[in-house]
């Protein structure tokens, strides 16, 4: 596992130096990520750059997400700060767990690791995802840019900074108006404002996004993850120290359950690998066919393919 994500970290890093060159930027004097010409990242962009322009000429926001010397003002900037923090997330979450593993003494450490893996997988497929438009994802930046802004406001004011979340809260609203969308301000002020997609009633939710992605497994899976991350009894996934004391369990125990709960994140992260192409203009079709090799390997491990081995051994099948 580590090794495969240490090639992916590689990958990712070749990318961010060649786009940070092809803006003649010094790449190691930058931690920017950058959609390569003809990404749809970089089509994103550039539609949007003329409604900043108005919003900014017209409103004179004073924030300062909008200040004319930000060079990542235009949310679709935003978008592309999102999806690297979820994979820095993915990446440092699937390295821990290959090294908890090899341990052989960790059973819901790595499960939680691989919850939060799963998560952020899933979003960033979210955050690239070509089969809507390009208003539906900006409408998903908007509402997590919303989320971060009322995040920091919870946290309390910061020295010479008072008001400044409020602040681009509003300016944010303003400019997701502007643009014909409508925000939804919650009464509750912990609950950030909202763009409802069209026809629905509910915000986004991580359940209905691991549904498209992963059907009739995402949601179960997640829940499951969900209730090892909280202290809860794992529904439909008994985890081997619910019945044996920790300290008797056997190495294959711990590998077997960490392996299997493990899978849905390694297949989000595929399928986010080959969104990647098109999204950024970032080639990581030989990522692609290294993850489906690993992803067998500890399908095989989480039991998946025990009867067929037993079967190909000439045993008999399990009780």
């Amino acid at each position: 596992m580590k090794t495969l994500i240490g090639l992916f970290y590689e990958f990712l890093d070749a990318y961010r130096v060649e786009a940070a060159e092809a803006r003649s930027e010094e790449p190691e004097q930058t931690y920017e990520w950058y959609p390569l010409a003809g990404s749809t990242c970089e089509a994103d962009y550039d539609w949007l750059q003329p409604y900043v322009l108005e919003f900014c000429a017209a409103q004179k926001p004073v924030s300062l997400q909008w200040l004319g010397t930000n060079p990542t003002r235009n949310p679709s900037s935003w978008r592309v700060d999102h999806l690297k923090r979820c994979l820095n997330t993915v990446i440092d979450n699937l390295s821990a767990i290959g090294t908890l593993v090899s341990s052989a003494d960790h059973l819901r450490a790595p499960i939680t690791l691989a919850r939060s893996a799963l998560e952020a997988a899933a979003m960033g497929c979210y955050l690239v995802d070509e089969t809507v438009t390009r208003e539906e994802r900006l409408r998903r930046t908007l509402n997590l840019h919303f989320q971060d802004l009322t995040e920091s406001l919870m946290g309390g004011p910061v020295d010479g900074h008072e008001g400044e979340d409020e602040l681009e809260i509003q300016e944010l609203m303003a400019f997701a108006t502007l643009l014909g969308m409508k925000v939804t301000q919650p009464a509750r002020k912990y609950l950030a404002p909202v763009i409802l997609a069209e026809g629905r009633s509910q915000r986004d939710s991580t359940a209905r996004l691991l549904d498209e992605l992963l059907p009739d497994l995402g949601r179960s899976m997640w829940r499951s993850l969900s209730a090892v991350a909280h202290s809860r009894a794992a529904t439909g996934s008994l985890l081997p120290d619910e019945h044996v004391l920790p300290h008797k369990l056997k190495p294959w125990q711990r590998t077997e359950a960490v392996a299997w709960h493990t899978l849905p994140s390694l297949f989000v992260l595929a399928e986010l690998s080959t969104r990647m192409n098109s999204g950024m203009g970032w080639d990581l079709s030989e990522f692609y066919e290294a993850i489906q090799a690993i992803t067998y390997q500890w399908a095989t491990a989480g039991g998946l393919y025990d009867k067929q081995i037993r079967e190909d051994l000439g045993l008999p099948a399990r009780g």
